[in-house]
């Protein structure tokens, strides 16, 4: 499913269905098809999107008001200079939220459910997940909308969790190449006062 071809294919047909919720706006179409690097059909033959990462380069750092913790502005400018030198912290930085998706989605007390990805879309076939933490009550949070989220089976959250995984693998690539060609010449890393 998440080799080259199949990959196209489903993109061709993922454009198709765009259609259906921007019309003849072709901009947004075309905007929309191309964010989701990664993209898979469900067993009920829902159609999700993975968008594709942007290269994080910024990195900002807070520290307390206090004029008396002059340790808290010290290790702050400390982390900032931490992050311009860093490759392994850049590297880190930006795989971190894929990483955190795959172990949040792998852990099988978080409940997961389909919900629309468009509010006004025709076909209802275009969907994303929704999460919640395993201490959380969907029904408490939704009531009555909550009957319009559809429960995640477990071969889904398998296929889900593996959409992810590939996200990562095409990320990193992207990641190595970038710092093959630019190294950390483009990270701007500041620190400011944080508001508590």
């Amino acid at each position: 499913m998440f080799d080259k071809s199949t990959q196209k294919e489903l993109k061709e047909q993922y454009r198709v269905l765009l259609g259906d919720v921007w019309g003849s706006d072709n901009h947004m179409i075309d905007f929309c098809t191309k964010k989701a690097d990664v993209i898979f059909k469900t067993e009920e033959g829902f159609f999700l999107e993975i968008e594709k990462e942007d290269i994080k380069k910024d990195f900002c750092f807070g520290y307390s008001l206090s004029r008396y913790d002059s340790e808290d502005y010290d290790n702050t400018n400390s982390m900032a200079a931490h992050a311009k030198k860093s490759v392994d912290y850049f590297r880190e930085e930006n795989l971190k939220k894929l990483n955190d998706c795959i172990s949040f989605y792998s852990d099988t007390r978080n409940e997961l459910y389909f919900q629309n990805h468009y509010t006004n879309q025709k076909n209802n076939v275009l969907k994303n997940v929704v999460s919640f933490e395993y201490w959380n009550e969907p029904k408490d949070i939704f009531s009555k909308e909550f009957k319009e989220y559809t429960p995640v089976s477990d071969k889904d959250r398998e296929l889900i969790i593996a959409a992810y995984k590939k996200e990562l693998e095409l990320f990193t690539k992207r990641l190595e190449t970038y710092i093959k060609k630019y190294g950390l010449s483009k990270v701007k890393s500041w620190t400011y006062w944080r508001d508590e």
